[in-house]
C-alpha cells in the first residue's frame, strides 16, 4: 500500500513540474500533455519500484527488531513469579 502512495505522489509531482516547465518554455498545450502524461507514466512506474524497495526495507528492519527483542510471554511470567513465591513462603 504505502508503493502505491509514493508511487502517485511521485507521478502528480512529475506531472505538475512538467507542465509548469512546458508552459514556461511555451509549448504546444497538445505536446505539453502529451509530454506530461509520458513523464507521469514514467515517474510512477520508478515511484512504484521505489516504494516497493522501501516497503520491503522497512518490512526487513521491523522483523529483526521483533526477532532482536521479543515480546516476553505475559503468561508465563505470571506462572513463573507464582511458582517463586510459592518457594518462597514453603521455605521457612
Amino acid at each position: 500500500m504505502p508503493g502505491r502512495v509514493i508511487a502517485t505522489i511521485f507521478a502528480f509531482a512529475a506531472f505538475a513540474a512538467s507542465l509548469v516547465y512546458g508552459a514556461y518554455l511555451g509549448v504546444s498545450s497538445f505536446s505539453l500533455m502529451t509530454t506530461a502524461i509520458m513523464v507521469m507514466l514514467a515517474c510512477y512506474t520508478v515511484g512504484r519500484f521505489g516504494g516497493y524497495v522501501i516497503q520491503r526495507c522497512v518490512d526487513d528492519h521491523i522483523d529483526q527488531y521483533k526477532a532482536a527483542n521479543p515480546i516476553p510471554d505475559e503468561e508465563a511470567a505470571v506462572a513463573e513469579l507464582h511458582e517463586h513465591e510459592l518457594s518462597a513462603a514453603a521455605e521457612p
